[in-house]
């Protein structure tokens, strides 16, 4: 099934289709679209990307009314909320989800560098980074591209509202081999670690951060990157930006 949308659609049919052995979003290609459709329908190409949005069931259009844009989920009216940051439902697939003619498994590791224990008040210094290591290997038979995706989960009590999850940084790995490990290095800064209240300043999320490669592990379709997470302890005192 090739879907040619500027948005997302609900395929819940589709997927519990029978005749329906895999579905390619092309959103609007332009004028080479039909020679980059045919390539991946053929398997010329194994270099695909990860989608941009949510994609949400039907049943989201009877919880959230066209103007109601707020994005933090409200129990109190059963409104499960926007965006992979906040939606509290499960969607039909998740930001940055993704298949290719590989598969993949990846290894995460985090350490601290230019002084990790932070001040007093909580605060981290603005040379102080956490590098998260991602060692990705190919373990299917064709060569192809692999988009990391790295996500990380504030502490849970750190500030009503708080996200569920943010994008911290992804990069892009091209012509990865059958057998190849490639390796790449996620450099965060503070500014990473910070959330926005209610008045709109921002400020560290104190505690302990849940790192990934995503989509949300459990959204993480069988044959897609293995869930795997690190953790992160962001503030003050000897732990702080260590895991």
């Amino acid at each position: 099934l090739i879907v040619l949308s500027g948005a997302a659609v609900d395929l819940s049919a589709a997927e519990s289709d029978a005749r329906v052995g895999a579905i390619l979003w092309c959103g609007y290609p332009g004028q080479a679209g039909g020679h980059a459709v045919a390539d991946a329908l053929f398997g010329v190409t194994n270099s695909f990307g990860r989608l941009p949005v949510t994609w949400y069931t039907n049943s989201f259009t009877g919880e959230a009314r066209l103007d109601d844009y707020a994005m933090r989920a409200d129990p109190s009216r059963s409104y499960p909320g926007r965006t992979h940051r906040f939606y509290t439902g499960r969607p039909l697939y998740p930001f940055g989800h993704g298949l290719r003619y590989s598969a993949f498994e990846v290894s995460l590791t985090a350490r601290a560098v230019s002084g990790v224990a932070g001040s007093r008040s909580g605060d981290v210094a603005d040379e102080q980074r956490v590098l998260v290591g991602a060692v990705l290997r190919n373990i299917g038979e064709r060569i192809g591209d692999e988009i990391l995706l790295l996500f990380g989960a504030p502490p849970p009590l750190v500030l009503l509202g708080r996200p569920r999850q943010v994008l911290l940084d992804f990069i892009r790995l091209q012509a990865v081999a059958p057998g190849e490990t490639r390796q790449s290095l996620f450099s965060l800064s503070s500014s990473d670690f910070e959330l926005v209240d209610e008045a709109g300043r921002r400020s560290l999320a104190v505690g302990r951060w849940r790192l990934w490669i995503g989509p949300m592990p459990a959204f993480q379709p069988e044959n897609g990157t293995a869930p795997v997470e690190v953790e992160v302890w962001v503030g003050s005192g000897e732990e702080a930006l260590l895991m």
